[in-house]
């Protein structure tokens, strides 16, 4: 399911690949926190603050703003297509602006629970085949290559992404990467 670490070329990122530690936001409009100004002059009850905006890549743009996330250093496995995942010679990708990861989640209870839907996820059973059960939004990873004590899966509905110059700054923590066969079925 794994390659052996000997194996590994230096610099190399892959699709299929684990990491670790990967500050994974959780998005949610209805709860985001923004940093605003307080409206200059006196204020005898506590005044409306409004979100500050501010420019950011284009000084012309005043559409930003700055918020909090909730975040979680979270495995995620990279879903970038290796092709797209080319080094040029400095060592920076040239192919992508940001590398697509998606989480790395315990299977959850209802699945540990049935032997089918185990047996589907261990098998990673093709969804395209309707004759049998299968998972569109799920892949299995077993224990995940020393990754945890209990099965995992990737989640497909989790993706965020990682600026591509953050590489090969990442590649510190590539915890495993995937063989060929995983990597076909991912």
């Amino acid at each position: 399911m794994f390659v052996a670490r000997a194996e590994w070329k230096p610099l190399e990122l892959r699709q299929g690949d684990i990491l670790v530690g990967i500050p994974f936001p959780f998005v949610s409009p209805s709860n985001a926190q923004l940093l605003g100004r307080i409206p200059n002059g006196e204020h005898a009850r506590f005044p409306v603050i409004s979100a500050a905006m501010h420019s950011w890549r284009d000084p012309e743009d005043v559409n930003y703003f700055t918020g909090q996330l909730v975040m979680r250093l979270s495995p995620c496995m990279v879903a970038t297509q290796c092709c797209e995942l080319r080094t040029n010679k400095k060592n920076a990708l040239t192919e992508v602006a940001a590398i697509t990861v998606c989480r790395i989640v315990p299977v959850r209870a209802s699945i540990m629970q049935d032997a089918d839907k185990l047996l589907s996820l261990r098998e990673n059973r093709d969804p395209r085949i309707a004759a049998i059960k299968s998972y569109k939004n799920y892949f299995g990873i077993g224990l995940g290559d020393g990754l945890s004590e209990t099965e995992m899966m990737v989640d497909f509905a989790q993706m965020a992404c990682v600026p591509a110059n953050e590489f090969p700054a990442i590649m510190d923590k590539k915890h495993a990467q995937t063989g060929r066969l995983l990597r076909s079925a991912y």
